[in-house]
């Protein structure tokens, strides 16, 4: 069948200085998927390939593909608008974009210059889309499908709930595209499960996605898959891997039992209120080098009323403590610039972040991200307005923040 240009992603910042490139693996799973029903996907990582607009629109070009599919979050809108702007303006290849924003947003096929969106999980739905073009070549009744006016076609399947047993595509010419600074050797990454039980309001999963977890037997066998393959570093994408308890608890064994801690490493997120010493220990054993963690704001009461996140600092640096006893390092995540959040909450946070003892910690600005409760507050105290986003396609516009100009 014909060949499909899928999993465009670009940054138009100067590549060699990312020092961390990960695969997105929703697109590995539709090329997979794709793979599997007959057509011949291939992926282009334009960061990890280092490849500009113009570098990616001649090549897309040369290879005269079906369609060509973006990977789209609110973070890669001016980069994807202008890939597509670009191959638009030299030959009218169909475009299908699809990813959390276009799922929150279904009006930005248009403003991003698309001629289809994707609203949901896509596996089903891009196999639809596919052979309707190969087939008839014209669109009719794909579920799911936006149109560039914003229509979604009503639906009959919002996510794709057979997980077991399909891998995401992990192409060779890709092999060690991929960095950490956290390791050594050619790296990949695994997801466990799809969507998030949690609701925290900065975040969509838990709007956009129904929580869903693959079996461990099943995670265990990709693992070996991911070993064959040549990696020897493995990351765990999961919000949260520890969901349960049982279920993290007989990976771990299986990985012990047959020596796979011995050939590669792995690091992943944690639900602090539900981690114990226990777990920790059978992680390490287990060959776990990492844990990160969602610490967000020093302030507790804030931090379980306004974030919902009922993590109190004394079990934080229980964790902290318990993870150095079993060699495992620790990674905090922190963000500046909540609703409320006044300048002792802020530096109270930059406090924390040097005294808690963590390895590592990542600390960011709260972005307003359509599909969150933060947008929605947003809205409602007009700091931003519905077409935000379309601005920020267009480069006139950053992702709007909380903090009030004039902070410090």
């Amino acid at each position: 069948m014909e060949r499909i240009r899928l999993g465009l992603k670009e940054s138009l910042h100067d590549k060699m200085l990312n020092q961390q490139i990960y695969p997105q693996l929703g697109i590995g799973y539709l090329g997979a998927f794709l793979l599997r029903n007959g057509f011949s996907p291939l992926i282009v990582d334009c960061t990890a390939q280092r490849m500009n607009v113009y570098e990616t629109v001649e090549y897309i070009l040369h290879e005269n593909p079906l369609f060509v599919g973006i990977y789209v979050n609110s973070f890669s809108l001016f980069a994807v608008r202008t890939i597509i702007c670009t191959l638009k303006s030299q030959r009218d290849i169909p475009v299908l974009v699809g990813g959390p924003h276009v799922s929150s947003e279904p009006f930005s096929v248009k403003y991003l210059g698309a001629d289809f969106g994707i609203c949901g999980e896509g596996e089903r739905r891009i196999l639809d889309f596919a052979n309707q073009i190969y087939e008839e070549n014209k669109i009719f009744g794909v579920p799911g499908l936006i149109s560039k006016d914003g229509f979604v076609e009503e639906s009959s399947y919002n996510y794709y709930d057979d997980l077991e047993g399909i891998f995401p595509l992990r192409p060779d010419y890709l092999f060690k595209k991929y960095r950490s600074p956290f390791c050594n050797g050619p790296m990949t990454t695994i997801i466990t499960s799809r969507g998030c039980p949690f609701k925290c309001i900065f975040c969509a999963s838990s709007k956009l996605y129904k929580y869903r977890r693959r079996s461990f037997l099943d995670v265990f066998e990709e693992i070996r898959h991911i070993i064959d393959l040549g990696y020897t570093h493995l990351q765990f994408q999961d919000d949260n891997l520890n969901i349960s308890r049982e279920w993290l608890h007989n990976l771990c064994e299986l990985i012990i039992k047959h020596n796979i801690h011995r050939i590669i490493s792995w690091d992943c997120n944690l639900r602090l209120d539900l981690t114990d010493e226990e777990q920790l220990r059978l992680l390490s054993l287990a060959g776990c080098k990492m844990i990160r963690f969602g610490v967000e704001t020093a302030d507790y009461n804030f931090r379980k009323n306004i974030l919902k996140k009922d993590i109190n600092n004394e079990l934080l640096k229980n964790v902290i403590r318990i993870a150095k006893k079993y060699n495992i390092k620790t990674l905090g995540y922190f963000m500046l610039g909540f609703p409320g959040e006044d300048d002792f909450v802020r530096q109270s946070t930059l406090n924390m972040i040097l005294s808690l003892g963590i390895d590592y910690f990542d600390c960011n600005i709260t972005k307003i991200l359509p599909g969150t409760v933060l947008y929605e507050v947003a809205l409602k105290e007009n700091i931003i307005s519905r077409d935000i986003f379309k601005e920020v396609a267009c480069g006139k516009k950053s992702i709007p923040l909380f903090i009030p100009h004039g902070t410090d």
